[in-house]
This record gives structure tokens, C-alpha cells and sequence, in this order.
């Protein structure tokens, strides 16, 4: 789903930007914060607030679209900021950009499994097969058990302090904070436990 700038949400919207930027402060529209502090809109999210009944109630895909981007854009500065993490230090561009669309495809499915009103049991299946898949690729880039599970960890680490640094008023829309995390961690041991299946596996093989 497309993010757009507050320029761009408040011409669709009919608003000046100020008033955009006064109502994303108060929490009654859905946005995510960059790095830098820029504000940026789903495009669900104002297609909402241009019905006819700007009452409706927040849809899950907006919301999980802040949480995924919020998260990917916490991931992307701290990865920036740890190139040479042993992890990351033999990794080629190629084999980065594999292990870049596996991340956004786990975080992905990890909001839909956190935004979600019931658990969706069968994420955790895929969860777990993302985590095999990435176990191939760490071991066809020589990475050992030791740095896939510290890799994981970072994931962990940035997708947990990402949710914890959503603005107030996005926080107030999710689940309470212990179940929020909870199934966080449910989803992120489920791609570890995959991870960890796959070396096993290796290991017995002749």
C-alpha cells in the first residue's frame, strides 16, 4: 500500500497541510514517522477520511501498514548504522537484497499476525518456513547458527523498540502492549525455531 507525503495526503484531502498536521498530532488519522521526522499517510487511510462517512472505523490494513513501515524504516537506519556486524560483514549486495526481501516479507506477515483481532495460527506455519528459507541463504553465504541467530535477534530488537516508538496515538489503536508483544515474540521465535530446524537438518545430512 502506498505511503504519501503530507503534501500529497492533504491535496487529496481537500486541506491545507497544517490542518493535515494538526489532525495526524491529535491521532485522529493514521501516519507514520520517517527518521527524520517527516509524516507520511497510507493511501487507505485517506481514501477514508474522502468517503462519505469520515466516522468509518480505521481499517486493519492501514493500521498494519504503519506498523510494517514504522518498523522497516527503524530497521533500515539501524542496519546503516551496523555494516560491520560479523553477520553482515561477509555479505555480498546480492545476497543482502535476498536476505532484505525475506525480512520485508517476515515483518509484513508479523503485522498482520500483531494487527490481526484473533491469532492466525497459520502465520506461525509461514513464519516458520521464512525461517528455513533464510537458514538456506545464511548457509550458502557461510554464515554459522551463531550469526543467523544474532541476525534474528536484530530483527527482533528493532521490530520490539519500532512498535514501542509509535506516536501515542497509533499505540492507542493497537492491542494492549503486553499482547502486542507477546505476539511479536511468538512470531519472531516461530522464523528462529524454522531457522534453527533447517542447520539441524543440515547437520545430519551425510
Amino acid at each position: 500500500m502506498p505511503l504519501l507525503t503530507l503534501g500529497q495526503a492533504a491535496k487529496r484531502l481537500g486541506v491545507h497541510p497544517a490542518t493535515l498536521r494538526r489532525w495526524a498530532d491529535r491521532g485522529d488519522v493514521l501516519v507514520v514517522l520517517t527518521p527524520g521526522g517527516h509524516r507520511r499517510f497510507p493511501a487507505e487511510e485517506i481514501e477514508r477520511l474522502t468517503g462519505s462517512d469520515r466516522t468509518a472505523p480505521v481499517s486493519g490494513s492501514a493500521l498494519r501498514t504503519v506498523l510494517e513501515e514504522q518498523a522497516l524504516m527503524h530497521t533500515r537506519t539501524e542496519l546503516a548504522e551496523t555494516r560491520d556486524e560479523g553477520w553482515m560483514a561477509g555479505l555480498n549486495k546480492s545476497d543482502r537484497d535476498e536476505q532484505r526481501k525475506l525480512g520485508r516479507r517476515a515483518m509484513s506477515l508479523m503485522m498482520e499476525y500483531v494487527a490481526a483481532p484473533d491469532e492466525k495460527d497459520d502465520l506461525l506455519g509461514t513464519a516458520r518456513s521464512i525461517g528455513r528459507v533464510y537458514a538456506d541463504v545464511s548457509m550458502r553465504t557461510q554464515l554459522g547458527l551463531s550469526q543467523t541467530v544474532q541476525a534474528m535477534m536484530f530483527f527482533r530488537q528493532n521490530a520490539v523498540e519500532s512498535i514501542v516508538a509509535l506516536p501515542e496515538a497509533e499505540r492507542a489503536r493497537l492491542p494492549d502492549r503486553a499482547r502486542l508483544l507477546r505476539r511479536v515474540n511468538r512470531f519472531l521465535n516461530a522464523v528462529l525455531v524454522g531457522a534453527m530446524v533447517k542447520y539441524e537438518q543440515a547437520d545430519r545430512s551425510p
